[in-house]
């Protein structure tokens, strides 16, 4: 049997042995009263109204990118590894969808992710229909979307978004003209493996006698002025050249790169282009709380003597090498600073200020997504197998992702474990850090240091019009 699964669903998976997994939880693979997996209920996941349907055997085809420099890893089912926890579980999951529908599914890898969209725009424009479904990030979901390529969740019959297996914060704001193109959830591990995060280096924390900061967090107090004031305890120009400067024994007080601007707007409750009340998105980094904001977020990414805020590459070997306090990165870099002989603590990204309601997760450029090809005559078949892949994803696949390992495996302590439900809790997707060229907000706000109410007087209106041509050619369909 020809299968690809892991590579479908990890898209952001570090290559590094993990242990095997122990009896699932949840759903198993039937019982001895005759029911399927997917018949027997389960606490705290939803039950979707799926018909009892055999396909016979019938490929289900996906598309996705293999191997990237971002971690991601593709996987040959057929030589799976059982010493690969998340493999394993992806494996299992996927043979009870196989079993309980008798299909067949069928990985198909790219080189790239955008060599996906390159392949998918050309499958739907031919009208080939060779893909029932496409594992991409959400950035190429968002470009294929705009060439109106997409098929609407709504007309993917059996898919209810409503369930708590699918993504909601994705459903909520990623709307466009009042529809869903693209999601994630308990389909999939690669959409929690791009949530920003704030990891830190525990003994600094300790010799430097700072707060803790969980107990920030706790006391909401966990802010951008807070995590300033400590990281400016620590920075130090070790080699007294007047310089701060990576690769060298200077020790930084904050690590993080030029996706952190969209991370501290998000952070503080605001996006480059929001959802209206009717469902339709706008653009809001014209307004006058988004260019305080902004400028704001300068004042760190800017701050030298503080603050490494341009090379990626370096976030990781100063957070393995003990050159900083904090640095900003994507969950999956767990694993490898697990690595680490130095002991490290994870928090969410912290407030603008207090009066923040809550703490906003940013959701990264790479993050994945499940999307489908516009006017796809298996609409059907594709929903069903969709919500089954996403509804046993719930009982066998995030179960071992989040619980088994992330929190039981790479959290260093119970703190951290803790700060993980906070994390995960609201994450944030930005419509304009996916699709700039509606937006500007990666291609222009996240480079600018200057005030952008003079960049929004020239090129606003320019950026809107896009907006609306794209949402007119949608809403046309």
């Amino acid at each position: 049997m020809k299968k690809f699964l892991c590579l479908l669903l990890i898209i952001a998976m570090v290559a590094v042995p993990l242990v095997a997994c122990g009896p699932k939880e949840g759903v198993t693979p039937g019982g001895d009263d005759g029911t399927k997996p997917a018949d027997k209920v389960v606490e705290g996941v939803d039950t979707p109204n799926l018909p009892d349907k055999k396909f016979n055997g019938a490929d289900f085809n996906i598309m996705t990118e293999k191997e990237e420099k971002w971690n991601y890893y593709p996987l040959d089912i057929d030589e799976i590894d059982e010493n690969d926890a998340y493999a394993t579980a992806i494996h299992n999951r996927n043979m009870l969808v196989e079993d309980r529908l008798e299909i067949n599914i069928v990985g198909d890898e790219k080189d790239s992710a955008g060599a996906v969209n390159d392949q998918f725009q050309t499958d739907v424009t031919s009208q080939a229909y060779t893909y029932h479904a496409v594992f991409n990030t959400v950035q190429q979901a968002m470009t294929a979307i705009g060439a109106g390529n997409c098929m609407p969740f709504s007309q993917l019959t059996y898919v209810n978004l409503d369930n708590n297996y699918w993504n909601h914060d994705c459903t909520e704001q990623l709307t466009l003209g009042g529809n869903s193109y693209v999601n994630a959830g308990d389909i999939m591990i690669s959409d929690k493996e791009d949530i920003w995060a704030v990891y830190f280096i525990k003994s600094r924390i300790k010799d430097q006698k700072l707060e803790s900061p969980y107990d920030l967090v706790n006391n909401n107090e966990w802010t951008w002025d807070k995590m300033m004031e400590m990281a400016d305890e620590v920075d130090e120009d070790v080699n007294s050249d007047d310089t701060m400067t990576i690769n060298s024994s200077d020790i930084f007080g904050l690590c993080t790169h030029w996706e952190n601007y969209a991370a501290s707007w998000e952070s503080a409750g605001l996006k480059s282009v929001e959802i209206g009340e009717d469902g339709m998105p706008y653009l809001a980094w014209g307004e006058d709380a988004f260019y305080d904001v902004h400028s704001d977020i300068v004042d760190i990414m800017t701050n030298k003597e503080v603050v490494s805020g341009e090379n990626i590459d370096w976030i990781t070997d100063a957070i393995m090498k003990n050159k900083t306090l904090f640095g900003t990165e994507v969950m999956s870099f767990v694993r490898k600073y697990r690595e680490s002989e130095n002991e490290f603590g994870i928090v969410p990204y912290p407030k603008y200020n207090s009066k923040v309601p809550r703490y906003y997760s940013y959701v990264a450029l790479n993050s994945a997504g499940v999307f489908v090809a516009y006017n796809h005559p298996e609409a059907e078949y594709i929903s069903i197998v969709l919500e089954t892949m996403a509804w046993l994803g719930k009982t066998n696949l995030t179960p071992e992702y989040y619980d088994k390992q992330l929190k039981g495996r790479y959290a260093s302590d119970q703190e951290s474990a803790s700060m993980l439900d906070i994390i995960f809790e609201y994450r944030c997707y930005d419509i304009g850090v996916f699709k700039s060229d509606i937006a500007a907000s990666t291609a222009v706000l996240s480079q600018s240091t200057n005030n952008i109410s003079t960049l929004w007087g020239k090129v606003g209106s320019k950026y809107q019009d896009a907006l609306d041509r794209m949402l007119n050619k949608l809403l046309s369909k």
